[in-house]
Parts: C-alpha cells; structure tokens; sequence
C-alpha cells in the first residue's frame, strides 16, 4: 500500500498506513496524500492534537449536491492507527469545476450548449476572486471566516485544478437554507459585522485594495437566465408553503399562553 511517507518530506510520518493515492473524489486530482501533507504543514490545531499520531484512512463525501453550481464541497475525515473513529479530525475541501453546473442544467431540461468558453473563463474568476478574498482581502476586514490553509489556482490551460483548503465549520458554525428564518439578534448580529467589513475596508490605505479586484464584479451577471432556469424548477417542487403565524408568534419569541376572560 502506497503511504505517504514514500515522499520526502518533513511533514510524512514513517507509520502512516493509509491509501495515499486514493482520489478524495472520482472526478478530480485530489489525494489523500494531497490532503494530509496541506493538514501537517498549514493546520496548527491539527498539528497540536494529531501531529504525532500515524494515519489509518481518509474518507470524504460532497456535502454540497444541491447547494451550489460552481464548486463541489467535500467534507474529509481523518482517522489515526491505535485510535477509535470518535477521535477522528474534519477538514474542508472545496474544488472548484463544472459538474454541478452541468447536472443543474440538465435537471431544469436546458438543451443548449451549456459549458462554453465563457462560462469557462467566469468560473475560473470567480475562484479566483474567492482565493484572493481569503489571501490578502480578509485580513483588512477583520470579520469572523473559517481558516484558510491552502488556496490552488484554477488553470484550465495547464489543466490544473484548483482548490481552497478549509476548517471544517461543522460544531461552531452553521449554514441557513435559504427558507430558514432568522431572529432579530441574529439579524443585528450580522449587521453589525457587515459595518465593520464596510469601515475597515474604506479606512485601510486604499492602494492595498482599490481597483485590484475589479475583474469579477459582473461574472455573476451572465448567470442570470441559469438561475432563473434553475431556481424555476426548485420553486415548483417546493412543498412549504408561506402560512400565517398563530397569534403571539414573531422573529425571536415564544408563543405566548392564551389570555382567559
């Protein structure tokens, strides 16, 4: 069984056991090895808690189908020789490509040509522009985002994928669907932070930022006629239906008790 120990790096363990060159998904490059060496060399905590600890497996499944046309979403698992599953370790890959884009089109029924060169070059923007918010532009605005650990360039010409190596956000944060309510205190909350993002940006030196990432302001207007065509058909199957709240019920509160004469 290939290890990643056969590399000659100073982030391999010689008792790794793992199948290194498994693909954490069939349909791109990615390896366990790949992953595992990003944890050693970028992922403090991981570092702290398994750092001396031999690899048994890596598994990974898309936790994004349905969510999203631009990128598929892996959450991977880490499990250590000598120790139970429960003391496993998370992380995030999001990989950037066109197959979700393509399912999405195809279960609206879209016959047309739907992978052109322009989609092409928008979707390479648009990762482009997400690796350069996490590299350079979320350390100004000094809002709460996950870790980033290794961001990959998307080169179609080269054929190399790209990629954004993440913190798994699973036990303190959470992802609201899009027919999730909100509270007040959530809502003021999230206010809060947009004001800050807004203030620290505009009263950093602008030379650090202005006119540098202009590139994708418009990518998302040419996905228009996408979205309506896919977000028709999410609309039609959607069974929750808007109904009016019971008396006493609002954003944030607890029913209240019947009030008797």
């Amino acid at each position: 069984m290939n290890t990643v120990s056969t590399i000659n790096n100073k982030y391999s363990n010689n008792d790794d056991t793992f199948n290194a060159t498994k693909k954490l998904d069939p349909r791109h490059s990615f390896t366990a090895e790949w992953l595992i060496l990003s944890l050693r060399e970028n992922d403090n905590t991981f570092g702290i808690l398994h750092g001396d600890k031999a690899i048994k497996d890596v598994t990974s499944y898309d936790i994004s189908i349905g969510k999203g046309f631009i990128s598929i979403v892996l959450k991977c698992t880490v499990t250590f020789v000598n120790y139970s599953d429960d003391e496993s370790y998370t992380t995030i890959l999001k990989i950037p490509g066109f197959d979700s884009f393509i399912d999405a089109q195809n279960s609206v029924g879209n016959i047309e040509e739907i992978v052109t060169e322009e989609i092409k070059e928008s979707f390479v923007t648009i990762h482009q522009s997400e690796c350069d918010f996490y590299n350079k532009i979320s350390k100004l605005i000094d809002a709460p985002i996950p870790k980033i650990f290794k961001t990959v360039d998307w080169i179609l010409e080269k054929k190399q994928e790209g990629c954004i190596h993440m913190e798994d956000l699973t036990i303190r944060g959470k992802t609201f669907e899009s027919y999730d309510r909100i509270n007040i205190a959530q809502a003021k909350c999230f206010v809060r932070y947009l004001a800050k993002m807004h203030k620290n940006i505009l009263t950093v030196d602008p030379e650090v930022w202005k006119g540098k990432y202009l590139k994708g302001q418009t990518t998302l207007a040419g996905h228009i006629e996408h979205q309506r065509l896919h977000f028709g058909g999410f609309l039609e199957g959607f069974k929750l239906k808007a109904r009016p709240q019971p008396r006493g019920w609002g954003l944030g509160t607890k029913p209240r008790a019947p009030v008797h004469p």
